[in-house]
């Protein structure tokens, strides 16, 4: 499968899909105020969901992005980058990289751009961790509402399906 970025931007209807699937995982998992859940731990098994069905559906791997600690020691989110340069955060949707900086504070952010399992469980806190926080996550149901929307976006990138 291809690593190689699209340059031109997702299509109007892509992202709206793309931002109607995050309305369903809050939905789905739920929020405390205007916080979505899924942000609060399970984050990294999400985006690992959504980087496996993107794989799956469009033939292109996606790289996961690490919102980290001011001194680097620790990962605080997960989300994917877009092929785009845009991101998609499962609790927010698809965010440009100037609102993903405001949304963490200008935290470091670190891009993986080579595939490393060891490095990403690391990252994510392990894979088959419970998180107190959204106790309501499961990795079949994200799979499902995935899969749902990316099955739905003709051709993500083609401007002629506005």
């Amino acid at each position: 499968m291809s690593q190689t970025r699209v340059k031109a931007p997702l299509n109007s209807r892509s992202v709206a899909e793309l931002n109607g699937l995050s309305r369903a995982v809050n939905q789905a998992f739920g929020v405390a105020g205007k916080t979505p859940l899924v942000n609060c731990g399970p984050c990294g098994r999400f985006a690992k969901v959504f980087r496996e069905c993107w794989a799956e559906r469009f033939g292109q791997w996606l790289n996961f992005v690490f919102v980290m600690t001011p001194d680097k020691r620790d990962c605080v989110h997960i989300l994917v980058r877009l092929p785009d340069g845009n991101y998609f955060d499962g609790g927010l949707g698809v965010v440009s990289g100037e609102l993903l900086k405001v949304e963490w504070f200008n935290a470091p952010i670190i891009e993986q751009t080579i595939y490393d399992l060891s490095e990403f469980e690391m990252r994510a806190h392990g894979l088959s961790a419970i998180h107190p926080d959204c106790p309501k996550y499961n990795d079949a149901v994200a799979r499902h509402l995935v899969r749902q929307s990316l099955g739905t976006m003709e051709d993500a990138f083609n401007p002629r399906y506005k």
